[in-house]
């Protein structure tokens, strides 16, 4: 993550999952998937103490997710 200023920040975040599946024949196998997200998120400080902060990043599969990319948004409200 990096702290361009207070209120924005610019993130990179890697996630590998495995999980072993249950086959309908009794059989285990393995799925795997892998994802780079960059994104950005910015925070709005309001003088009654709340904090608003939204974002957005882009999920790129890669390795065994290489074609499923995606975009999700966030907004959150903190005091």
């Amino acid at each position: 993550m990096y702290l361009h200023s207070e209120t924005l920040n610019f993130l990179v975040e890697y996630v590998r999952n495995e999980n072993q599946a249950l086959q309908a024949d009794g059989s285990k196998t393995w799925e795997k998937s892998a994802f780079l997200n960059p994104g950005l998120r910015h925070a709005t400080n309001y003088a009654s103490g709340w904090q608003m902060v939204s974002g957005v990043s882009f999920p790129i599969g890669v390795g065994p997710s290489r074609k499923d990319n995606g975009i999700l948004f966030y907004l959150s409200f903190e005091k």
